[in-house]
């Protein structure tokens, strides 16, 4: 794996997520898999910062600290952004709502 050997074995195999879990281990499996060494799954996770909102739960989004573009961006999107921030739910925007911003984007054609 690209972060390095891991045990063999697993407690969960054949894990399946539909994308509304907000842990893996909400989603389903079966007990027992077969991971190798060389199998490890590995994250690279980046800040998200809501900006330009009156509230901490509302912003422009911003991931590595550049923007998020709202090409395609629609209510699933906002939704899952709202669960990686820890809240149950949210409702998205566009054009800029909460302000104008930066011109270079992280992600454009979220869907």
């Amino acid at each position: 794996s690209r972060f390095g050997a891991i045990p063999f074995g697993s407690l969960m195999g054949n894990v399946s997520c539909g994308g509304s879990e907000k842990s893996l281990f909400d989603c389903s499996f079966e007990p027992n898999g077969n991971c190798n060494s060389d199998n490890g799954a590995g994250v690279i996770c980046a800040p998200l910062r809501l900006r330009g909102g009156s509230f901490p739960s509302e912003g422009n989004l911003f991931v590595n600290f550049k923007t998020v573009c709202d090409t395609e961006w629609d209510a699933k999107d906002a939704t899952v952004t709202c669960h990686m921030l820890g809240y149950s739910s949210g409702v998205h925007k566009s054009n800029s709502t909460f302000g104008p911003i930066p011109l270079e984007s992280f992600m454009d054609n979220v869907t």
